[in-house]
């Protein structure tokens, strides 16, 4: 399976299935691709649409402390039918226009 093909389930702290992600590409170590939001993820969903504006209105110094909340949040990947095993992920940024993270894979 090439890496483009590869299909996750986004999970938070609690385990709970937040949506499939669909990997497009992989650039300098960060996943990019889109995600269908199952309707839990909804209790996240103004965390990310927040992140949104502020990026889109240049606040970094707000970007900076929203990141920092996000990441406390501890989101991780796992692929979907949890056919391999669970990956911490960083960097997470959910838009409109898509999904992007760094995720650690190990050879």
């Amino acid at each position: 399976m090439s890496f483009k093909e590869m299909i996750f389930d986004l999970l938070d702290s609690s385990f709970t299935n937040l949506g499939v992600v669909s990997i497009e590409s992989l650039e300098n170590e960060v996943c990019r691709g889109k995600f269908s939001p199952s309707s839990l993820f909804e209790k996240y969903k103004n965390i990310f649409l927040e992140y949104e504006m502020l990026v889109e209105s240049q606040q970094f110094s707000a970007i900076d402390k929203m990141e920092l909340n996000i990441a406390g949040l501890g989101f991780f990947v796992v692929p979907v039918g949890h056919e391999g095993p669970a990956r911490a992920i960083s960097d997470l940024q959910i838009m409109k226009d898509g999904i992007s993270f760094k995720v650690a894979f190990q050879g």
